[in-house]
């Protein structure tokens, strides 16, 4: 998948495929894990830290938040917040660009794990 772009420079056009991933040949690709990747708010100076976030060729493909097991609020698993504080995080005026591009988002705690994908509601 890419896109297709059109130049013309002195009167002479070209196009040419861009493709944003390498998906035939994958190591061709640049990784990077970053964490506690600062991204700043939409209307404000404030930041927000994903715990995890990690970029195929610079684009945030996946995002995870991580929380300690004594985190258990109301008989909810600490999982559970990890859901609440991506949701949170979506909103217009949270860090809601992060998650344009963002295929996978992940909610873990010890031996919990829940994904979804952006704007999964959180009852599933």
């Amino acid at each position: 998948m890419g896109i297709n772009l059109r130049q013309t420079i002195g009167g002479d056009t070209k196009s040419y495929s861009l493709r944003y991933i390498d998906w035939q040949q994958p190591e061709n690709n640049h990784y990077h894990v970053s964490d506690e990747f600062p991204v700043e708010k939409m209307r404000n100076k404030e930041t927000r830290r994903p715990d995890i976030v990690c970029f195929v060729n610079g684009i945030p493909l996946v995002v995870i938040e991580c929380k300690r097991p004594d985190l258990q609020k109301g008989g909810d698993k600490a999982v559970t917040e990890a859901i609440t504080q991506m949701l949170r995080n979506q909103k217009d005026d949270e860090i809601p660009n992060l998650f344009l591009y963002s295929q996978l988002l992940l909610g873990v705690s010890t031996n919990d794990a829940m994904y979804g994908t952006t704007f999964t509601r959180r009852k599933f």
